[in-house]
């Protein structure tokens, strides 16, 4: 508790102090459309499969992906804007290398590695706020972005012989 008194009276103290008037830090004159480019690399933190509360099995590891494209923020009121877009993605996961133990198929191919990858595109929703600082702003915003997969692929590595 005293660490978010701290944290919430240095961000009031920064609110309200600066080299603008403090009316500017929450009000921008310059509220226009702005449509810019996006590209961000992208990790992937799959969850534990729970069967019941019998079992929990780690299946998959974490993996790294790319999204790009453009979005566009469109003023609404005051610093307030909408955050709207298209944006691809190619997000990968590996399998974890557990799993293989067990995957004995009893002739010469023995699975020793594999990934499950994936390809699609999102169109974010979001609804933000931004601040304006004198050389930067700080935006937080929030809402729902809808994913659609075009393509999810499988891809397994076998060992030959014994």
């Amino acid at each position: 508790m005293k660490k978010f008194t701290i944290c919430a009276a240095i961000a009031a103290m920064t609110l309200l102090s600066g080299s603008k008037a403090s009316a500017s830090v929450f009000e921008a004159n310059d509220n226009s459309l702005a449509i810019r480019p996006v590209l961000s690399l992208d990790v992937t933190c799959p969850g534990d499969t729970k069967i019941d509360d019998i079992a929990k099995l780690e299946e998959f590891k974490s993996g790294a992906g790319l999204s790009f494209g453009a979005v566009a923020d469109v003023p609404l009121w005051m610093n307030m804007y909408l955050e709207t877009g298209l944006k691809f993605y190619y997000h990968t996961v590996k399998i974890n290398d557990k799993v293989f133990d067990y995957a004995g198929s009893g002739d010469d191919l023995t699975p020793v590695s594999g990934s499950m990858r994936e390809f699609g595109f999102t169109i974010p929703l979001l609804v933000g706020y931004h601040f304006d600082f004198d050389p930067v702003r700080i935006h937080i915003f929030t809402g729902p972005e809808f994913s659609v997969g075009l393509s999810g692929k499988g891809h397994m590595k076998y060992a030959i012989g014994n």
